[in-house]
């Protein structure tokens, strides 16, 4: 037993007295591992993420030109760093001095969830247009979540269709370009689509409608709202409208993951899909994510949960509590980011600000980088099908991300961006915000000779 400064007793377990006279103790003394050998060789060793392992890999190379094109974030060309608005930077400062260290409510922070919301995911007229809408009130048909990011986001939707929905519908039809997704609905037999159009560089819809009419009536579609993690082909609003008459058609359950809100045609266009399934009543999961557009790192995100009439209710309290649920998984959502997020939107003058910031780095780097690598390889002198498809890919994009080679990059062709031009992709796909605009002559040349 010993005293703290205060004066009060305080006991040392025995063993941690032992440890503390005579240092670690041997592998003998502790015991030996043999009994657990047979679970623990069973623990399989898994290959690094791609995005990881590139990461990594960048992280290791010492030469100063380096160029990390894979990781999705944005890169403040005027820091070097992950892209902060300052306005987040100021704002969350005072939250700190704010912050109130007791629990939140289950849900999370219902100012966030309801500003985050009504500005930003569904927009101030739909929002409003919601049962029971207004400012500062939730809508009688949603059910929603505070979340750690949007991947914190999915699993948790993931979670709760797993649990609740029925197995014969645990059948997802996957917007695939992000590798984590099928590491999150694991629990689901996924499909897929050839993602472009067979040599025209171009997002294929009807494709996609073939698959859309042959799914699973009642089964869950995951659908990315904007800037499409992958290639940055989105679709138009006539294809979306296509799309909801199929889904409300076929019950169809959308999980809309909304990861890029601001970053790829503007925050007035990029939520088109969630809010023409709103006007269409159509029951529907929308995950956000503030990671992109906010800080990254402060991993805010957010599940809203719409139009699930008298079930809404039973939706709110799984969320929350259910086995897969908040309570027993992370018990409660962080105040300080949320709080920050919160009073930015309700205050116009920092909201305008928030905005513009994001604008910035919209026009000035992802739409720069982009023109600047269609109008190098548009240069080639007698394109192949590949480069030509690839340029028109790059054309038709948005956001964050372009695909530079539709069958994937090899091997070769991997080690010569990282060894001779020091480039670290995820795979073919590069984010064009991860690369200062200065440097992006120098990249969008070594694509096109990595691709000639």
């Amino acid at each position: 037993m010993g005293t703290s400064k205060r004066g009060a007793h305080f006991f040392y377990p025995s063993n941690l007295l032992k440890m503390s006279e005579t240092g670690i103790r041997s592998a003998e003394e502790q015991g030996s591992l043999e009994t657990h050998s047979d679970w623990l060789d069973s623990i399989p060793v898994r290959k690094a993420d791609t995005i990881m392992a590139s990461k990594a890999a960048f992280k290791a190379d010492k030469r100063p030109e380096k160029i990390n094109a894979g990781i999705g974030y944005l890169i403040d060309p005027q820091t070097g760093k992950p892209f902060s608005p300052d306005v987040a930077r100021m704002v969350t400062l005072d939250a700190t001095a704010d912050w109130e260290t007791s629990y939140l409510p289950q849900h999370g922070h219902a100012g966030y969830l309801e500003s985050h919301g009504r500005e930003m995911v569904f927009g101030r007229e739909t929002w409003d247009s919601m049962p029971g809408a207004g400012e500062g009130k939730k809508p009688d048909n949603m059910a929603w979540i505070q979340a750690l990011g949007g991947t914190g986001a999915l699993s948790i939707t993931a979670d709760f269709f797993d649990q609740f929905l029925p197995e014969d519908r645990k059948k997802l039809l996957l917007d695939g370009g992000w590798g984590n997704h099928k590491t999150i609905f694991s629990a689901f037999e996924i499909t897929e689509y050839d993602r472009v159009a067979e040599g025209e560089g171009r997002y294929n819809h009807a494709g996609y409608m073939e698959a859309l009419k042959a799914h699973p009536e009642g089964a869950p579609v995951l659908l990315q709202a904007a800037g499409y993690n992958g290639d940055g082909l989105d679709r138009t609003a006539e294809e979306w409208d296509e799309i909801v008459e199929v889904i409300k058609d076929r019950n169809l359950i959308p999980i809309v993951d909304f990861a890029y809100n601001g970053l790829a045609k503007g925050f007035d266009e990029d939520n088109q899909i969630i809010r023409s399934l709103v006007v269409a009543e159509v029951p529907m999961f929308v995950n956000a994510s503030n990671s992109k557009n906010f800080l990254y790192n402060a991993r805010l995100g957010s599940v809203y949960a719409v139009n699930w009439g008298d079930a809404t209710n039973k939706i709110q309290d799984a969320l929350c509590y259910a086995e897969e649920g908040v309570r027993p998984n992370f018990s409660n959502a962080p105040f300080v980011h949320a709080e920050a997020l919160d009073r930015i939107l309700r205050d116009e003058n920092l909201a305008e600000m928030y905005r513009s910031q994001i604008d910035r780095m919209a026009t000035q780097v992802l739409d720069a980088n982009r023109l600047e690598l269609a109008a190098t390889l548009a240069r080639v002198n007698s394109p192949s099908p590949e480069v030509a498809q690839v340029t028109n890919w790059v054309r038709n994009g948005s956001g964050l991300f372009v695909n530079i080679a539709p069958g994937g990059l090899g091997a070769e062709q991997t080690r010569f961006l990282q060894d001779e031009k020091a480039i670290y992709t995820a795979g073919s796909r590069i984010n064009l915000g991860g690369i200062p605009p200065e440097k992006m002559p120098f990249v969008a040349d070594a694509v096109r000779e990595v691709l000639s």
